[in-house]
C-alpha cells in the first residue's frame, strides 16, 4: 500500500505534471516559430512602404536563429529538473520561457513594440498571481489591442494581431498554470511534511541523522545533548561501543549504556549525493531496564528467603540455647568468674548481632505486609532528628538537616521508612569520617517525594555503585551488607525507588516514593 505521507511521491508527481505542461508550452513556441519559417519558403509577401517596417523574410532568419538555441537550452533545463526535481519554482526555465515567447512575438510583429510590450504584463501577471488574473489581463490587453488595431486601420496585419492574441493567451494560460500548479504542489507538500514531521515527533524514540564528520544534520525533539553526544561518538568512534560482530549497520537493536542510560540503538545507513549519512532510532530503556534488574533481585531473594525460612529457625534454636548457657555462666560467682565476665559479655553481644543478622535477612527474602497510612515524610525526620543530633555528636560529624518548605504527603509504613532514614544515615556518617559532613533534605518535584542524603565521603568507585544494594555486600570490615538492600525494598514496597550518584567529595542516596493524591 502506498504511503500519502511519502515525500517521494510528490516530488514524482510535480515532475510528471510540470513536465506534461511545460512540453505544451514547447510545442506551441515551436508552431509560433515555424510562421517565419513558413513565410521564408512560401514567400517574402507584398512590400511595405511605410517607414518602420521590414520585409519578414528580413526578420525571419535571425529569429531562427535565435529561437533555435533557446529551445535547445529550454529542453535542456527541462530534463535536468526531471531528474532532479525540486519544489521551488522553476525561475529558470520560465525565464527562457519569456525570452523564446518574447522573441516570437518580436519575430511575429515585424519589429513592432506594441505587442511585444502587451507581453509583459501578461507575464509578471501570469508569474506572480496564476492563471486566473493572467488570463484576465491577457484579455484586457486584447481589447486595448484590438481597439488600437481598429483605430490605426491597420487592418493588413490582422493576421499579426490574431497570432499576437493567441500568444498573449497562450502565455498567460501555460505560465499561470505552472505558477498555480507549483503553489499548490508546494504547499501540498509543506502539508504533507509537516504531518510526517508530526508523526515522527509523536514517536515515543529519538531520531538522528548524523553525517560522516560526527556533525548532527537532523534530530527530533526526543534528542536531547546526552543523545546527540551519544549518536556522533557511535559515528566517529564506532569501537568504543559496537563488539565486532555488531560493527556492521545491518546489525540493529543494539543496548548500549552511555551516562547512566540505556539505550536501544537501531541503524541504517542513508546515501545522497554529499555522502553517507548514518541514521539512528534511539529507544531509552533505562527504565525497562531498571525494572528488569529489580525484578532479577526480587527473583533472587525470593528463592534465597525460601532458602532462608528453612535454615532459620535451625540456626536460632542452638543460638537460643547457646546465649542461655552463656548467660548461667557469666551469672555465676565464685573464684575466677569475675575476670570471665567480660569474656561473657562479647559472646552475648556476638550471638546478640548474629541474631539480628538472621532476623533483617529474613525481613529482606521474606515479603513483608506494608501497612501504609497517610504521613508527612518532613514529620518522619523530625521525629529521629535528636537520635541523628546524638549519633553526629558521637562521632564528631556535621548533620544538616532541610526540609521542605510544604508538607511531603505521603501513604507510607512509618517504620519501614525510619529504617531507611537511620541506615541512609549511618551509611554517610561512616563514608564522611570524623569531621565529615552529612546532609538530609526533603523536596519535592513532578509529584514524586524525595529524601536526598549527601555526604563529602571518598565516594563509591563506578564498578560498585550498583554492587553496595546487594545483599551481604558491603566494603566495611564490620557491615553486614543487609542495610541497603532492606533500604530498597522498603522503597519499592512503596512504589519508590532508591538510587545512588556518587563521585569523590559527593555521594548521594536519593529515596524516590508517589506522593498522596490530592482530594
Amino acid at each position: 500500500m502506498k504511503n500519502d505521507f511519502e515525500p517521494d511521491s510528490i516530488f514524482e508527481r510535480y515532475v510528471r505534471e510540470i513536465t506534461e505542461l511545460s512540453w505544451g508550452a514547447h510545442l506551441l513556441l515551436l508552431l509560433a516559430c515555424s510562421l517565419p519559417l513558413f513565410l521564408l519558403f512560401v514567400g517574402d509577401g507584398p512590400a511595405d512602404s511605410r517607414p518602420g517596417f521590414t520585409r519578414q523574410t528580413d526578420i525571419a532568419l535571425p529569429t531562427l536563429a535565435w529561437v533555435i538555441p533557446l529551445l535547445a537550452v529550454l529542453v535542456f533545463l527541462r530534463l535536468r529538473q526531471a531528474r532532479l526535481p525540486s519544489a521551488r519554482p522553476a525561475g529558470v526555465e520560465q525565464v527562457v520561457l519569456l525570452v523564446v515567447i518574447c522573441v516570437c512575438v518580436l519575430t511575429l510583429t515585424l519589429g513592432q513594440g506594441m505587442f511585444f510590450l502587451a507581453l509583459v504584463p501578461v507575464i509578471l501577471v501570469s508569474l506572480n498571481y496564476g492563471k486566473r488574473l493572467g488570463m484576465a489581463c491577457a484579455g484586457v490587453l486584447c481589447v486595448l489591442i484590438t481597439g488600437y488595431v481598429y483605430l490605426s486601420e491597420e487592418l493588413a496585419y490582422s493576421e499579426v494581431f490574431v497570432a499576437s492574441v493567441i500568444i498573449l493567451m497562450s502565455a498567460a494560460y501555460l505560465i499561470g498554470g505552472i505558477t498555480d500548479m507549483n503553489r499548490s504542489l508546494v504547499g501540498e507538500l509543506d502539508r504533507q511534511r509537516t504531518t510526517l514531521k508530526n508523526l515522527i515527533d509523536g514517536l515515543p524514540l529519538g531520531i538522528c541523522v548524523v553525517n560522516e564528520s560526527g556533525a548532527v544534520t537532523y534530530r527530533n525533539h526526543h534528542i536531547g545533548p546526552v543523545e546527540e553526544r551519544l549518536c556522533a561518538l557511535l559515528v566517529v568512534s564506532p569501537r568504543d561501543f559496537y563488539s565486532p560482530a555488531e560493527a556492521d549497520p545491518s546489525v540493529t537493536g543494539i543496548e548500549i549504556e552511555f551516562e547512566d542510560r540505556q539505550y536501544r540503538v537501531r541503524r541504517t545507513v542513508q546515501r545522497s549525493d554529499t555522502g553517507e549519512d548514518m541514521v539512528f532510532i534511539l529507544e531509552n530503556v533505562s527504565e525497562t531496564w531498571r525494572l528488569e534488574q529489580e525484578l532479577r533481585r526480587s527473583s533472587y531473594l525470593a528463592s534465597v528467603g525460601e532458602m532462608a525460612a528453612g535454615v532459620a529457625h535451625e540456626i536460632r534454636n542452638p543460638l537460643t540455647v547457646i546465649r542461655g548457657y552463656v548467660q548461667l555462666l557469666s551469672e555465676k560467682k565464685g573464684e575466677g568468674m569475675d575476670a570471665l565476665k567480660p569474656y561473657y559479655q562479647t559472646v552475648l553481644d556476638e550471638i546478640d548481632r548474629l541474631t539480628q543478622i538472621i532476623h533483617d535477612f529474613l525481613n529482606l527474602a521474606r515479603p513483608q505486609a506494608v501497612s501504609k497510612v497517610p504521613l508527612n515524610l518532613n514529620e518522619v525526620l523530625t521525629g529521629v532528628r535528636h537520635l541523628l543530633e546524638t549519633e553526629a555528636l558521637r562521632r564528631d560529624a556535621n548533620l544538616e538537616i532541610e526540609l521542605d518548605s510544604s508538607p511531603v504527603e505521603i501513604n507510607g509504613d512509618p517504620a519501614g521508612l525510619t529504617q531507611v532514614v537511620f541506615n541512609l544515615v549511618g551509611n554517610a556518617f561512616e563514608a564522611a569520617g570524623r569531621g565529615g559532613k552529612v546532609r538530609v533534605r526533603t523536596y519535592q518535584r513532578h509529584h514524586r517525594a524525595f529524601l536526598e542524603v549527601v555526604d563529602n565521603g571518598p565516594g563509591i568507585p563506578d564498578d560498585l555503585r550498583e554492587k553496595v544494594f546487594a545483599p551481604f555486600f558491603s566494603t566495611r570490615a564490620m557491615g553486614t551488607g543487609l542495610g541497603l538492600a532492606i533500604s530498597r525494598r522498603v522503597a519499592l514496597d512503596h512504589g519508590g525507588t532508591l538510587t545512588c550518584r556518587s563521585e569523590p567529595g559527593d555521594t548521594r542516596f536519593i529515596l524516590q516514593i508517589p506522593m498522596r493524591p490530592q482530594s
